[in-house]
């Protein structure tokens, strides 16, 4: 009978040992009392030092993937978890053992996984879930890789909530700053109506105290004639005179017309107001939201009035149909602006002095927007290259 044994050996030649591989057979007949024994020894030095580098690179590994402040989850193509960092117990708020008897559908809004695409490396954006049923986003590395157990998918994830956080306020100062940029335009926009409405008022002003000179002879004589007297040729004297001074076919005339345009004046002064408050308005840039893309153009065309209103004209043809469109309403907005007054700038430069347009319509499941520039051929090429720097 053959017997084998691993035995580490130590000599002064070998002070930390060596490890051999020793098969011992007895040498005797059945029966009787062994007489011998031949064994064969094998020296398994190399082997021991692999088998010291595999646990030392498996260690180094471990360490590595724990010490990762992303989470990583190793999954089967049913979605069961069968391995995890530390990082996505902190990520989730789970202990291992909790972690151990869920999915990644309990942890991730994830697609299905396809078995199909198993050698193909995605990083999406997703929305993890919390213990408490939270949602934050995340970004997610999927990488499906063969092993000799199987498919399995490695999951890195990423939360991405202060950099989406970072995201919205760089967005927000950008608006803020295209708009500080055209306050000037806006300032003189809001004050060419507030002059003609100022001076419609000291108009108006000035005809109802024509009127209340009129007004109060008027009611001297009607005093008169109560009290059954005869009226003083002074009185109708004066009550002419009034009534000439106060050139009552003129303010018939003109009252109305100074009205109209007061509040023509204040609808605008509230257009400009509207559009600012909506084109500065943070929002909530997390989730599409079914906006009005024809009141969109419209506001960032009355923000950007002064940039453009001396260089060239903007038409819009709208489509009347076009229902709510999901969107970002203020990256959607940003763009908008920078489109029209870039546009101006361009066409300002080049002294072209020709229209632009803006049209929208409707096919079927999206909305389609064009921005045309109808200057001339010969400017074009002139500022081709910085056409999209902002606010040029």
């Amino acid at each position: 009978m053959v017997r084998e044994r691993v035995l580490l050996i130590r000599n002064e030649r070998q002070p930390g040992g060596i490890w051999i591989h020793v098969a011992a057979m007895p040498l005797g007949e059945p029966g009787h009392p062994i007489e011998g024994a031949m064994a064969i020894m094998h020296p398994m030095t190399t082997w021991h030092e692999r088998m010291n580098r595999l646990v030392a690179m498996e260690a180094r590994f471990l360490a590595f993937l724990h010490s990762s402040q992303d989470a990583v989850l190793l999954a089967d193509p049913t979605g069961r978890i069968e391995n995890w960092n530390d990082g996505a117990e902190r990520l989730f708020g789970l202990t291992g053992e909790e972690i151990a008897q869920r999915s990644i559908a309990d942890l991730l809004e994830v697609p299905t996984l396809d078995a199909q695409s198993e050698h193909q490396l995605t990083t999406i954006r997703m929305q993890g879930i919390h213990t408490d049923g939270s949602r934050f986003p995340a970004d997610v590395s999927l990488a499906p890789s063969r092993t000799p157990h199987g498919l399995v998918y490695t999951f890195m994830i990423r939360d991405v909530t202060a950099e989406e956080l970072l995201k919205a306020q760089l967005l927000q100062s950008q608006k803020l700053e295209a708009i500080g940029s055209l306050a000037a335009g806006v300032a003189h926009e809001i004050n060419t109506p507030t002059q003609y409405v100022n001076d419609n008022v000291h108009f108006l002003q000035g005809g109802f105290e024509s009127l209340q000179a009129f007004f109060e002879q008027m009611a001297r004589l009607a005093q008169s004639l109560q009290a059954g007297a005869s009226p003083e040729p002074a009185t109708l004297h004066a009550l002419v005179q009034s009534w000439e001074s106060a050139d009552p076919e003129f303010l018939l005339t003109e009252i109305p017309l100074a009205l109209e345009q007061s509040r023509e004046g204040l609808a605008r002064i509230a257009e400009i107001v509207r559009s600012m408050k909506a084109l500065s308005h943070p929002g909530q840039e997390q989730d599409f939201i079914a906006e009005d893309l024809n009141e969109l153009i419209r506001q960032a065309v009355t923000v950007s009035t002064g940039e453009w209103k001396y260089v060239a004209q903007v038409e819009t043809v709208f489509d009347d149909q076009l229902p709510r469109v999901s969107c970002h309403r203020g990256e959607l907005s940003q763009v908008m602006l920078n489109l029209i007054v870039n546009a101006a700038h361009a066409i300002g430069s080049a002294q072209a002095g020709q229209s632009g347009g803006e049209r929208h319509h409707s096919h079927h499941d999206y909305a389609q927007g064009r921005l045309r520039d109808r200057a001339d051929q010969r400017h074009r090429h002139r500022h081709s290259a910085r056409d999209s720097q902002p606010y040029f």
